[in-house]
């Protein structure tokens, strides 16, 4: 494997470890998300890299739902966003994001290549991990990123009391 992709597996390692922790912060949410993303472009050899039809572990409906109570602990769950910036016909109305189901749902896609990754498919791992990127969890961690982002902003930068919505 290369040093990219032998770094990107020590960033979903470290994510999902954070993810399956007891306790979060904003912080290494933000963090932990732009370490991942930023390895994604060096990784575009990876693309279609799936060698086998074999199944690997997934997190499932009930999992999900475990993670995104487990990820509710951070300062906000809702912010507003929009599905497509580049949907300019349809002239979208703002919809509402939910910060523990984009963690839950970038944590359950990475969750899914390291169970190959575990079996030894090293190179369908980074192909999962890769893949899911473009069609799921790299626009659940681009729209939690902009609102943490913008939770700071609002908060001038620091650890702020809670502004957003809870369940």
């Amino acid at each position: 494997m290369s040093l990219a992709s032998e770094a990107f597996t020590e960033n979903v390692i470290a994510f999902c470890e954070w993810a399956e922790g007891k306790k979060h912060s904003l912080l290494e949410a933000r963090q932990r998300i732009l370490a991942l993303m930023s390895s994604i472009p060096h990784l575009e050899s990876f693309r279609g890299a799936i060698e086998s039809d074999e199944e690997h572990e997934r997190r499932g409906h009930e999992g999900w739902k475990e993670d995104c109570e487990r990820l509710s602990d951070l300062p906000f769950q809702y912010y507003n966003t929009i599905f497509d910036p580049h949907d300019f016909e349809e002239k979208e109305k703002a919809i509402v994001g939910d910060l523990s189901d984009d963690l839950s749902d970038i944590y359950g896609d990475l969750f899914h290549g390291l169970s190959a990754y575990k079996k030894g498919s090293k190179r369908e791992a980074i192909g999962i991990w890769v893949d899911s990127y473009f069609y799921h969890w790299g626009h659940h961690a681009s729209q939690a990123l902009w609102a943490i982002d913008q939770f700071y902003r609002n908060n001038q930068g620091s650890e702020p009391v809670a502004t957003g919505q809870r369940r």
